[in-house]
């Protein structure tokens, strides 16, 4: 109760403010706006800044009037300078996202005397805001955050979807610096996902999403940053690049080299595992199941529930081979969400006795897209001790991104066709080996089906 009531105070009390000898100069107590902020004629200021840092040098990257009419974003705004700024140059709206909320208390305050109406302050996780949000603001502002999390990428990956023209970014060109704070706990927890080693890594991921470097230039030399961590810092201007040709294949395959050796070690041992079974072109489900399994898939004892991410082959699998033991297996597409249609996913997962038999496909991706599509922790909670066998693809890379390739060009020569960049980058990340762990921890049963081209 007393948390509650502080967290209220600190959005509802009044920010007591001191005046200098210039009288158009505004010290707010006990808050730190990190940088100037001038509305009007009046410049507020934190008790703790330092004078003279401002927001002119990242907006001075772009014309005058490319805000007019814009919806702004601004990630971990803190007292939304940006926000204030984009509204003065004609934008539509704008929202600041900032985790704290002492931050923020000098913002509403500025909000409030000025009494600006098109500036949303939020409280809330970066990532947990942008979960779900597509196309929604046409500028992304991202200053000075990217360095304090551990695994940048998913944030950055959902910053790419949601914004529709711009991205500007300010991190330091020196990464290496350990002594940044951290927080988002939710994407430090990714596995698999390499630290940034410096400004040109957001670059080459910006570039899946379509993003190019439109402009970059230093920070202003004079300006502060947070705990005296003065590494020079540099703000990258990125435009989204819409409505052009598809790429080709050499330049989608470049891109997607990064993930080629963890994702040709996790096949490989996944490979290894002792409950491996390769199949083959041609293969038929009844078939392998019925050698694996033996009876208590022929007996209809157990349902079958077949896993792995976008355009690995699950349903060419499933649809392509015609039944010809008993009993008759029926196909059941169940891509379920975390959040949604989980009484169905467990009713298909307990078959009565004799009633078995069935093959769902369960889509599956990487850690950080969990909002989206199933993850290894609920599907393992939902299938331990009981009568369902999970069935892993294990595809190698090089197949993998011919299948995701392929269907890119498809969707892109049909109309109104949404070509995702995550089919590429989320799938070709994904690592069997971790969810084979997961499911042995959990004493689920399981099989790996490392697909092959030919037989041996």
């Amino acid at each position: 109760m007393r948390r509650a009531i502080t967290r209220i105070r600190w959005f509802v009390w009044p920010v007591r403010i001191r005046i200098s000898d210039d009288p158009s100069l505004k010290i707010l107590e006990d808050v730190k706006l990190f940088r100037d902020i001038r509305i009007g004629d009046t410049t507020y200021r934190g008790a703790h800044d330092t004078g003279g840092r401002t927001i002119n040098y990242v907006f001075s990257l772009l014309p005058k009037d490319a805000f007019v009419g814009k919806d702004v974003l601004d990630v971990g705004s803190a007292a939304g300078a940006a926000c204030f700024e984009a509204i003065a140059r004609g934008s539509r709206r704008a929202v600041a996202v900032e985790i704290s909320e002492r931050s923020l208390r000098g913002g509403l305050f500025i909000k409030r005397r000025e009494h600006i109406q098109n500036v949303k302050f939020v409280s809330q996780d970066f990532f947990a805001f942008l979960r779900g949000r597509k196309y929604q603001f046409d500028v992304i502002f991202v200053l000075n955050v990217l360095h304090h999390l551990a695994n940048p990428f998913p944030m950055l990956r959902r910053i790419c979807r949601t914004a529709r023209k711009h991205v500007i970014i300010e991190v330091p060109d020196d990464l290496s610096v350990e002594h940044y704070g951290q927080y988002g706990s939710e994407m430090m927890d990714v596995e698999g996902a390499r630290r940034a080693a410096g400004p040109e890594d957001f670059s080459q991921f910006l570039a899946m999403y379509d993003f190019v470097l439109q402009a970059k230039r230093p920070s202003d030399s004079n300006a502060k940053f947070f705990r005296g961590q003065h590494s020079r810092r540099t703000v990258y201007v990125y435009e989204h690049r819409i409505n052009q040709r598809s790429k080709s294949y050499d330049e989608r395959l470049s891109e997607m080299k990064i993930y080629r050796q963890a994702r040709d070690e996790s096949y490989r041992r996944a490979r290894a595992d002792a409950a491996n079974i390769d199949i083959f072109q041609g293969d038929m489900p009844s078939d392998v199941l019925g050698r694996t399994l033996g009876d208590t898939w022929t007996e209809g004892l157990v349902n079958a529930l077949v896993v792995g991410p976008r355009c690995s082959g699950k349903t060419y699998w499933i649809e392509n081979g015609e039944p010809n033991t008993r009993p008759t297996y029926h196909q059941k597409v169940f891509k379920f969400s975390n959040n949604n249609n989980e009484d169905g996913l467990y009713r298909h997962l307990n078959p009565k006795p004799g009633h078995g038999g069935q093959i769902a496909e369960a889509l599956i991706s990487t850690l950080d897209d969990e909002d989206t599509h199933c993850t290894v922790a609920a599907l393992a909670n939902a299938i331990a001790d009981r009568p369902v066998v999970c069935l892993f693809l294990n595809v190698n890379f090089d197949d993998h991104f011919d299948r995701l390739y392929e269907r890119e060009l498809v969707l892109a020569g049909m109309a109104h066709a949404d070509v995702n960049p995550d089919e590429f980058e989320i799938s070709l990340r994904f690592d069997c080996l971790r969810f084979i762990q997961m499911l042995q921890k959990k004493t689920c049963q399981y099989r790996v089906l490392t697909y092959t081209s030919t037989k041996h």
